[in-house]
């Protein structure tokens, strides 16, 4: 039986160090994919999407490494910000995600604050959502989110300030827009004004949510409409980005959603109207999916046959306000899939 045992321990330890010796090849191939990631990514002008994606994957799997770690403040370092942000959802997502991992910590917050340093109408719509919890969301995340926000208002210029403030005022318009509630009686009304469905919920004028855009767009630093898709500009210069212009005083209701979501008609500074969906609800899942759906268009862009069949999906801007409300772009001469199948579509 002794024998027998120590037989047994010492295949034991055979295998403890196979594995430690497995472990250690795999850490040193590791290191040297992300060198070669990082000489790829600082010399390159491209987006390089499938190489950032392969190092955000092995970082993000292997977030508990010191050494993947500082491998990727390298890159982080010396790579174009604008690159990271076909990932800012799953780069975001991860704030305050883990508490005790510091060198994980400090990489996400340096590359967060230079994605929106650099690109803020792509980036800060998603921080500001993460800083609104949820009984879901833990308070740690939500801190962590709020503190990154408050490093970027005291050590940022004042433009970037400017943008960060009005960008707040706009959104929290539109959250409260949302979840305004709106009685079956004034929804069977024709014509309706946003001063007519505030003053029949009893608010003041300044809660109105086209007097509190009306006063943001009288300032300097005007926010960017939030349904357009913006081109990532690599050198970070936004100058013609399309603005809102201003509001239509009119608001429709969806005709269908159980909390009567709310259409409203934005103009921007390329003279185009943007029809807007702004509703009660959790729109994340949505924005994710609308992601993967103009990630597989640059997948068939990038394949010949589907390209020369010009295959391509049609996709929409989703902007999560708040884990319960959000903002959709409108898209014309649509029906609900459901309504479709039932062929009871309300259009």
């Amino acid at each position: 039986k002794t024998f027998v045992v120590a037989q047994l321990e010492k295949e034991v330890q055979l295998h403890v160090q196979e594995s430690k010796s497995i472990e250690l090849s795999v850490q040193t191939y590791m290191r040297s994919a992300l060198e070669q990631y990082r000489s790829v990514l600082s010399m390159s002008s491209d987006g390089d999407v499938e190489t950032i994606f392969s190092v955000v994957n092995i970082w993000l799997k292997n977030k508990t490494h010191r050494e993947c770690n500082l491998s990727l403040l390298g890159i982080v370092d010396e790579t174009k910000s604008f690159k990271f942000i076909p990932l800012t959802y799953q780069i975001f997502s991860h704030i305050g995600g883990i508490e005790n991992i510091r060198e994980f910590n400090m990489v996400l917050t340096r590359l967060v604050m230079r994605m929106c340093v650099d690109h803020p109408h792509h980036t800060l719509h998603q921080l500001f959502a993460l800083t609104k919890g949820d009984p879901t969301t833990s308070e740690h995340r939500t801190k962590a989110a709020r503190e990154i926000l408050d490093a970027l208002r005291h050590e940022s210029d004042g433009n970037l300030a400017g943008i960060i403030a009005n960008t707040d005022d706009m959104l929290q318009a539109y959250t409260h827009l949302a979840q305004l509630s709106v009685d079956d009686k004034i929804a069977r009304e024709k014509d309706l004004t946003f001063n007519r469905i505030y003053s029949v919920v009893g608010l003041k004028d300044s809660s109105n949510f086209g007097s509190r855009m009306r006063l943001i767009l009288s300032r300097i630093d005007i926010p960017t409409v939030i349904t357009c898709k913006h081109s990532i500009s690599p050198d970070g210069d936004y100058r013609r980005i399309v603005r809102i212009a201003s509001f239509s005083d009119q608001v429709e209701l969806a005709p269908s959603g159980v909390s009567k979501p709310k259409v409203i008609l934005c103009f921007g500074s390329d003279g185009l109207l943007y029809k807007q969906l702004v509703k009660k609800d959790d729109t994340r899942q949505d924005a994710v999916m609308e992601q993967v759906f103009e990630h597989v268009n640059v997948m068939l862009r990038k394949n010949k046959p589907t390209r020369e069949r010009r295959l391509n999906i049609r996709t929409y801007r989703i902007a999560p306000l708040t884990p319960q409300t959000g903002v959709i772009e409108w898209v014309e001469n649509t029906i609900p899939f459901g309504s479709y199948l039932t062929d009871r579509s309300p259009y």
